[in-house]
């Protein structure tokens, strides 16, 4: 299934300059690592590839796994429609040995229910809401803000916040 606090970036180029539309993620990284999980669920909604392989850390981890995830639905130039994702908690947490730049955000999570769509504007599948899921992004600060490098976790937490 796609949702993993955030929907996992298909072919395009990680780490460049957002795409129109697409606000820089700057600031504090708790408020990065929210909008970050915000705009990686839109692109999948709305199939914006672009959008999505630029939130990323170019060659990272995140990037590969946001690779795999949506290489069905690039090349059956699919969507994820109906997608939102409800964040209800990000905290900092302290990681020793951790490189300048970087930072560590916990992120709970629910999706929506949602359905994947191909190109025909036929549905695929249904998938049902998700219960709170909890992840760790580990973010690096860039020119443009932060991205993603590293994602940990992703199972589900239960209904309790």
């Amino acid at each position: 299934s796609v949702p993993a606090a955030a929907a996992p970036a298909p072919s395009v180029a990680s780490g460049s300059a957002p795409a129109a539309g697409t606000p820089p993620v700057t600031g504090d990284p708790v408020a990065a690592a929210r909008a970050l999980v915000d705009l990686r669920a839109r692109a999948f909604r709305d199939g914006r590839w672009d959008v999505l392989g630029r939130l990323t850390v170019a060659g990272s981890s995140a990037a590969a796994g946001d690779r795999a995830a949506a290489a069905g639905l690039v090349s059956g130039a699919g969507r994820l429609a109906g997608l939102r994702v409800d964040v209800s908690c990000a905290q900092r947490v302290r990681a020793d040995g951790l490189a300048p730049g970087r930072a560590v955000v916990r992120v709970c999570a629910r999706f929506s229910a949602y359905r994947q769509i191909d190109a025909s504007g036929a549905v695929v599948r249904t998938v049902a809401a998700s219960s709170r899921q909890e992840v760790q992004l580990q973010l690096a600060r860039s020119p443009d803000g932060w991205r993603i490098e590293v994602v940990r976790g992703g199972g589900d937490r239960g209904d309790t916040d």
